[in-house]
């Protein structure tokens, strides 16, 4: 089973992916201070939640732990309060694989993990993942 691993301080995100994934991933979920600490699980897909204090300190050195810990290629998707052209931009240079602004749709959620899912899925079919 595809392991996501959710990265938010807010648990209302936290019940909102669970229930968008439905059963169908298994879901971890962790703080930012966990982040910090490097006390979290390698998964085969990471979602960062930034809110919109976290998208004015800026989202580039969170990816970039994340990508350092995780692997390069780890499939990231990002879920952002309020941010702006810029920071989206600075999100996916900095490594996120995609992005979606929240208080969209469940729906919406739904298929940018399940895209996510199979990026990791075609990764490890074509032997691009890191082990």
């Amino acid at each position: 089973m595809t392991e996501v691993l959710l990265f938010s301080d807010d648990e209302k995100i936290f019940n909102l992916t669970n229930s968008v994934i439905d059963g169908r991933y298994k879901l971890t979920w962790c703080t930012y201070k966990s982040l910090e600490k490097k006390l979290y699980p390698y998964t085969d897909i990471v979602i960062m939640y930034f809110d919109k204090e976290m998208v004015k300190k800026g989202t580039f050195k969170t990816i970039v732990q994340v990508k350092g810990r995780l692997g390069q290629r780890i499939p990231i998707l990002t879920l952002m309060e309020e941010g702006t052209p810029q920071n989206i931009f600075s999100t996916l240079m900095a490594g996120a694989y995609d992005y979606l602004e929240i208080a969209k749709s469940s729906e919406e959620y739904r298929k940018k993990i399940e895209d996510v899912a199979r990026w990791n899925w075609y990764l490890g079919k074509y032997g691009l993942k890191e082990k």
